[in-house]
């Protein structure tokens, strides 16, 4: 790469480092761009707070998780470093990193961004410009100058790029490190005499995958198996001690890496993260996933990632690769270059690819991010080809295609999360197929409050994926079931005195994805949102639907938010009687207004809102149980115990109901039946020993 023009493609390597640096400052200015509309997605502040943590408390490896090795959120918290926020102190170790976190995104509450934002933009200018400079190298090599330039134009505006290089999470750091130890690993075994400065570098940028995320095990058999192929394809006996050489000199290296950022002490610490993840994936693997509206805690096999690179690359992208690659195939004169392309750039990341279609721990695309940068390296190097060696119609087809890709990326900024493509039907159709990281990611919060804010201020019954504080963009919320690491009270709202009332709900609790009855937001489908923020939150007025507001309330009833459950059913029974008529939800308002009769010593009263609630819901267990207890405490033993009997039969791990039915039954002289229940009592509960209250749940 000296400069030279390269026959095929018609220009100089500075004259495709000057292109290559004009994509890559689109690349920084779109990825900048969309830094300031995002809200912190669910995972940003954990990972922040943990890096931080680690300088804080001055561990180098903080015992708060063991998720992933501290290599990549240390280099995520380096401005932290140097701006010192007094966000928490030495006691950081061992607390809930989603806390620390919680804490860190709101250390300044008039810029409750500013950390975060300083944390990507770090990340963003550091990471993208490395990756940039290695796939520049490598596509050079396989393609000329035309095919460097192009590597990085497809790198550039790659909206499942733009998308993660501007988040403070682990996965950029992991395509940036995984592909080039697989670059510098081919360097060390390709000169014509073995180099040990080319040696230690591999070893150094392994090393620094392993420090990333435990997925890069994978480099460990693969970057061998990598050469051996290669050596194998071309006939290179002579060159298998090269081979052992590189593959101990990168080892040792990478192991010397591993113990300086994780420290001596961490490398055990290490060892148990790497068993308990791939203990994870395999056998006793359990985690949420979501695809084609159908969740699952084992995954969808090779369905899910195939599907998810369908759908969220860009089809000019995707036309171009088969012949791309076909181009190469042809293009190589000597054997030797097609084994090098399919030894180093397509066998590692295919391995990862299968590895990961083989786990039960499918949570998105990112997880496989590292295969990106392969890609761009084959669709650049081959198309340079197609368009040295092609026709004005294959260069003008191939334009076609740039121009396509570019679009895709400019009309979905700065929503990049959400990108899908046309095959897909668009981001507006995203969260049919993907949600969580491929899609909604707790991304939208931010421009909610914006919209809220024109709408006039009124609060919100919000049912958001994420874990950013509502309060911090201005939003008065009620929470309406949803799910998050950081549970928050909201607000407790007065329907009578909101205009519009307002309900939102994140893309990816509007899917059965998060909940245990995946029927709870089907009501949404005979609904049209007034509008959708950023495609991921969906926003309704329910103002004049008072049957969706029954929806509403039943949720809020039976997730237990029985402040704002009581609000809405006062509001609703004033102005629309009879809508909240027989709603589930009623029973569990009415038993909750049995428990505070009781606690004022109202029995009576209490009993008639126990009665009433199973009125509406015979199955509820707990106003089954209480009401056994007060006609007990009254002299109805017989009534007592066959609400008691209803318990059991509705939850049969009601030890105190077996416990107490016991009781009822020896008093009865039923002595047999009665030790039946007390056996059961105690073998649910060995400290049973008296009966109690149901607590609210």
């Amino acid at each position: 790469m000296n400069g030279a023009p390269s026959p095929a493609a018609g220009i100089s390597f500075k004259a495709a480092a000057v292109l290559a640096c004009v994509f890559l400052a689109a690349h920084l200015a779109l990825g900048s761009l969309a830094v300031r509309r995002l809200a912190p997605t669910y995972d940003e502040g954990y990972h922040l707070a943990v890096g931080y943590a680690n300088f804080i408390s001055g561990e180098r490896w903080l015992g708060v998780t063991r998720d992933n090795p501290p290599g990549a959120r240390d280099w995520a918290a380096v401005p932290l470093m140097l701006l010192r926020p007094a966000v928490f102190g030495k006691d950081a170790a061992g607390k809930n990193p989603h806390e620390l976190g919680d804490l860190l995104l709101r250390a300044e509450p008039a810029r409750p961004d500013r950390l975060l934002n300083i944390c990507r933009l770090f990340l963003l200018w550091t990471l993208s410009p490395l990756l940039a400079w290695f796939l520049f190298r490598w596509a050079g090599e396989a393609g000329g100058p035309s095919g460097a330039a192009a590597a990085v134009f497809c790198l550039a505006f790659s909206p499942f790029i733009l998308a993660n290089a501007a988040l403070t999470t682990i996965d950029m750091a992991m395509a940036v490190s995984m592909f080039a130890s697989v670059y510098l690993f081919r360097r060390a075994l390709l000169p014509p005499v073995p180099r040990l400065r080319e040696e230690l570098a591999a070893g150094a940028a392994l090393g620094l995958a392993l420090t990333v995320k435990y997925s890069a095990i994978a480099l460990l058999p693969a970057l061998p198996l990598a050469g051996a192929a290669y050596l194998f394809a071309v006939k290179a006996p002579a060159m298998w001690k090269r081979l052992g050489r590189a593959t101990a000199a990168a080892f040792c290296t990478a192991a010397v890496v591993l113990a300086l950022v994780c420290g001596w002490h961490g490398l055990g610490v290490y060892w148990t993260g790497l068993s308990e993840v791939l203990w994870k994936i395999g056998p006793g693997g359990w985690r949420p996933a979501y695809f084609l509206g159908q969740s699952s805690a084992e995954g969808f096999g090779w369905r899910f990632y195939v599907w998810a690179f369908l759908l969220k690359t860009p089809v000019p992208f995707l036309l171009a690769l088969p012949f791309a690659a076909r181009a190469l195939l042809k293009g190589r004169g000597d054997g030797k270059g097609v084994a090098d392309l399919a030894a180093f750039a397509v066998l590692p990341p295919a391995l990862l690819f299968a590895a990961a279609c083989s786990s039960k721990l499918q949570s998105g695309l990112r997880y496989v991010i590292a295969v990106y940068p392969f890609l761009f390296l084959l669709v650049g190097a081959g198309a340079a080809r197609l368009a040295g060696a092609g026709r004005n119609i294959t260069k003008a087809v191939l334009g076609v295609l740039a121009a396509w890709y570019v679009g895709a990326a400019v009309h979905i900024h700065p929503h990049y999360l959400a990108y899908f493509n046309e095959l897909a039907g668009g981001p507006s159709k995203g969260y049919k197929y993907f949600v969580d990281s491929n899609f909604d990611w707790g991304q939208g919060l931010k421009e909610l409050g914006e919209y809220v804010e024109k709408r006039g201020g009124p609060a919100v019954y919000l049912s958001y994926y994420g874990t950013a504080d509502p309060h911090s963009y201005g939003i008065r919320y009620a929470a309406v079931a949803g799910f998050t690491e950081l549970p928050r009270a909201g607000d407790v709202l007065d329907p009578s005195r909101e205009k519009p009332l307002l309900f939102a709900i994140s893309a990816t609790n509007r899917v059965p994805f998060v909940y245990d009855d995946e029927n709870v937001m089907a009501w949404l489908d005979e609904l049209t949102p007034e509008t959708v923020i950023g495609h991921t939150i969906f926003v309704y007025d329910l103002s004049g639907r008072p049957d969706a507001l029954a929806k509403v309330f039943d949720i809020l009833a039976r997730q237990n938010n029985m402040a704002n459950a009581e609000k809405l059913a006062a509001w609703l029974s004033a102005n629309h009687p009879g809508a909240l008529k027989n709603a589930p939800g009623l029973a569990r308002v009415r038993f909750y207004q049995a428990l505070d009769s009781a606690r004022r010593g109202e029995q009576a009263q209490a009993a008639g809102y126990y009665r009433a609630a199973l009125k509406i819901d015979p199955d509820l267990a707990e106003a089954h149980y209480n009401l056994a207890l007060d006609l007990a405490g009254r002299g109805k033993p017989g009534e007592a115990a066959g609400h008691y009997r209803e318990v059991i039969r509705i939850d049969p791990g009601f030890a105190a109901a077996h416990y107490n039915l016991g009781i009822i039954l020896a008093a009865q002289g039923r002595r047999e039946e009665a030790e039946k229940h007390y056996r059961q009592a105690l073998q649910l509960d060995p400290k049973m020993n008296a009966p109690a209250p149901a607590a609210r749940k």
